[in-house]
């Protein structure tokens, strides 16, 4: 199945491009898109997003990942029929969430209701057990 490119953003009638001072060419597959109006196939247009990606993310099409590591909840009994999540605040802040948005989809996603103390703690209704 081919694929049929219209570029509205070009200027003059000879479809040439004028690129800014920072953006770069393609690279070795310059000459399949330039003076063309072929349909382009899947894979040259897969190959070119893939370049394009090169250019502006090189670590993240590399494969090297940065690897991001979770400190374990803290999680303690807090009488009876109820666990306390010590660390809470911080894992919200490791995290890059708002306590309020991390509080509702752990309170969802355990089944159970729970609130903040003044210390930040979780307290959660219910035994849970840290793994």
């Amino acid at each position: 199945k081919s694929v049929k490119i219209v570029d509205e953003n070009t200027e003059g009638m000879d479809g040439d491009r004028d690129m800014d001072d920072g953006e770069k060419g393609v690279g070795k597959e310059d000459a399949a898109w330039v003076d063309s109006d072929r349909d382009y196939t899947y894979d040259e247009l897969l190959g070119r997003v893939f370049d394009i990606m090169k250019e502006k993310n090189p670590e993240m099409v590399a494969g090297e990942k940065k690897r991001f590591v979770m400190k374990p909840p803290q999680v303690m009994r807090a009488g009876t029929k109820k666990t306390a999540f010590s660390n809470f605040s911080e894992i919200s802040k490791m995290l890059h969430r708002q306590p309020k948005h991390l509080l509702a989809f752990l309170l969802a996603e355990l089944g159970t209701s729970g609130s903040l103390d003044g210390s930040n703690q979780l307290i959660i209704k219910g035994r849970f057990q840290q793994k």
